[in-house]
């Protein structure tokens, strides 16, 4: 299908116990995706394996070159900020502080294994002013190194009504709870997913603006950072 961009092999794998253990089971299954499929993307998530005290300075990607990894894209998740129930921070200090330590830490595993990176899932999560502008902090600092970005996530149900931006698009009506897949009956859960189209949804406006604006926005080249 040439609408898909890429295999993502394991969605934040940080069972993993370490590095040999990670590199086992990602070379299991790209050997088996390129029996059949030699050229599509392939991506590869550390599982926050790197900010673990254990590999935050050293690294923690395997060489793709060592392995005979070809078309492969290294993926970091991280979440900048308390959850939104426990926080109550203002200004951008922390958001900051957090941006200079991924900065540090996407420098450091491109040089070492010179492929591209993709931050395929990252929030501030509260909706406060500080937090909805340190989401343009991050998404500038992306685009600035050339790394590929994608916030999580498009749709999300404020069932709380805490205020968050979890999700670019929001639920815009009353939310009277959260199904439980495993006591409701298949039909109760059925007419709750019923609602989940887009036309109950709206855009976060301050989010959406600020998530136009980065995406508007020159991304500089990875020069040799190419996938191989």
């Amino acid at each position: 299908d040439t609408a898909v961009f890429a295999y993502d092999l394991l969605n934040e794998p940080f069972s993993a116990k370490g590095v040999d253990d990670w590199t086992i089971a990602h070379d299991m299954i790209y050997d088996a995706i390129r029996s059949i499929d030699s050229q599509t993307i392939i991506v590869m998530e550390d599982g926050y394996k790197l900010e673990e005290d254990e590999w935050k300075d050293k690294g923690f990607f395997p060489d793709p070159k060592k392995m005979g990894w070809k078309n492969v894209v290294y993926s970091i998740h991280f979440y900048s900020g308390s959850d939104p129930l426990f926080s109550h921070e203002e200004g951008l200090d922390e958001h900051k502080k957090y941006a200079k330590e991924v900065l540090r830490i996407g420098k450091m595993e491109q040089k070492r294994c010179n492929v591209p990176l993709y931050f395929g899932e990252f929030n501030t999560m509260d909706d406060r002013p500080n937090d909805i502008e340190g989401m343009k902090l991050f998404l500038e600092l992306f685009n600035k190194q050339g790394w590929h970005w994608s916030p999580w996530t498009f749709k999300y149900v404020d069932d709380n009504n805490e205020g968050t931006i979890w999700g670019v698009y929001q639920y815009n009506r009353p939310w009277k709870r959260t199904p439980n897949i495993y006591r409701d009956s298949k039909g109760s859960i059925l007419e709750k997913i019923s609602k989940l189209g887009m036309e109950n949804f709206s855009m976060h406006e301050e989010y959406g603006k600020i998530l136009q604006e980065c995406l508007a926005q020159p991304v500089h080249s990875i020069g040799k950072r190419r996938i191989r």
